[in-house]
């Protein structure tokens, strides 16, 4: 017989938990991102409130609900796993790095960034940008690498925990292609693996941001012949 949400455990109980509320503060971001439009000032400003909703909303709920704490969410790191993390940070992001270097090259890449010629005129403009990919990143990750993550491989282990997360990482980047949701799914695990050996989502916030601000930084650079960054 299946357990109900009364005869559950704790930690089954907190991934319950952890799936709904990240599934709702997940759809509302969505459908204010969706009613925003194109307009890339008002998107940042949605990054912003992304960091909220993604991040401390599911985060706040789970610690209120249950036993976790932010240490338990992956929201500090293990003793002793300092030089792992910075060896994995420094090897992931110079990947992050080499991949959008190569797609900023592309012409279909840049079509998918009209704004960047018509908004970021700016250094200001660009570094609320980059400050809103930042924070962006960090509230996704706690949500998928922390909340999520850590919920589900405390109540069915290491690698149901990991593969739970790594999915639904990858379904929510099914409407930008299945190229970019065939490299998260691919890119999850080996991110979940290493958030847990470390427990920190610290390594996971840092390669989401790079993967962020050069992907519209990169394109930005090879059209600086075109719209100049003014020093404003």
């Amino acid at each position: 017989m299946y357990n109900n949400i009364f005869t559950m455990t704790g930690p089954e109980r907190a991934a319950v938990y952890a799936l709904v509320i990240s599934f709702i503060c997940y759809l509302v971001y969505e459908g204010i991102y969706h009613a925003a439009g194109e307009k890339p000032a008002v998107l940042i400003k949605i990054r912003f409130l992304g960091f909220l909703l993604l991040g401390i909303i599911p985060a706040a709920g789970i610690i209120l609900l249950t036993d976790f704490v932010p240490v338990s969410l992956g929201f500090g790191y293990k003793t002793g796993t300092i030089v792992f993390m910075l060896r994995w940070t420094a090897g992931l992001s110079l990947f992050a790095l080499m991949v959008t270097w190569i797609r900023s090259h592309s012409k279909e890449h840049q079509e998918q960034h009209p704004g960047i010629r018509d908004s970021l005129r700016t250094r200001k403009a660009v570094m609320f940008n980059i400050l809103s990919w930042v924070l962006y990143a960090a509230g996704y990750e706690g949500m998928f690498m922390g909340v999520i993550l850590f919920t589900a491989s405390g109540a069915f282990g290491l690698w149901p925990g990991v593969i739970i997360s790594s999915v639904l990482y990858s379904a929510v980047h099914l409407p930008e292609g299945m190229w970019a949701a065939a490299g998260t799914l691919l890119l999850g695990p080996v991110l979940g693996v290493v958030t847990i050996l470390t427990g920190s989502i610290w390594i996971a916030v840092v390669v989401h941001s790079v993967f962020a601000v050069t992907n519209f930084l990169f394109p930005l650079y090879t059209t600086t012949k075109e719209m100049p960054v003014q020093k404003k």
